[in-house]
């Protein structure tokens, strides 16, 4: 019987109204939850054009096959080193100092207080007691991980860079974008 009766499928899931309707009601209710205990986030969004000079430009493209042949790098200003600087270690220093990134509890977490930590007791007790306490993270690698993960920039069509920043105050993110 490759049918299917519409009427004993309705009559199916009237039968099952109640639980329907109590699946229904738990999850709007968690998802109403989860939805109000996460923390906002903002995106600020900053498109800039570089200029480069027509005579630099001009050299290079006359003379960079040859210096490629001698194994002289004429230095690229190409899209993958651009975003190569703007994601190193270097360049996230200088931001720091610039905007204060080491103040920002969003950018440099504020160290614990010594309070339990269920994640902090699993690595204690999978890595030990001595190495755990003395492993001590660098402010500027909290900083520079917290960058990656919240700072996007992306080369547009028309050859512009795209910064996207992620923030929880959507002020700061304007200021760390632009």
């Amino acid at each position: 019987d490759d049918e299917i009766d519409l009427k004993e499928l309705f009559f199916a899931l009237w039968a099952g109204k109640i639980w329907i309707a109590i699946c229904t009601v738990i999850f709007a209710f968690g998802a109403v939850l989860y939805a109000l205990s996460l923390d906002p986030k903002y995106e600020a969004k900053s498109v800039f054009e570089l200029k480069s000079s027509s005579r630099a430009s001009g050299l290079a493209s006359q003379f960079g096959g040859i210096a490629a042949l001698a194994g002289i790098s004429m230095g690229s200003s190409g899209d993958g080193a651009i975003l190569d600087r703007l994601a190193g270690r270097d360049f996230v220093v200088r931001l720091a100092g610039d905007v204060g990134l080491a103040e920002d509890p969003y950018f440099a977490p504020v160290a614990s207080d010594g309070g339990f930590s269920v994640r902090a007791a699993i690595k204690e007790l999978l890595m030990g007691g001595d190495e755990a306490a003395s492993e001590q993270n660098d402010p500027i690698d909290q900083i520079h991980e917290a960058y990656i993960a919240n700072v996007s920039v992306q080369s547009t069509k028309n050859g512009s860079y795209e910064v996207i920043v992620t923030h929880e105050d959507p002020d700061r993110a304007a200021v760390i974008a632009n």
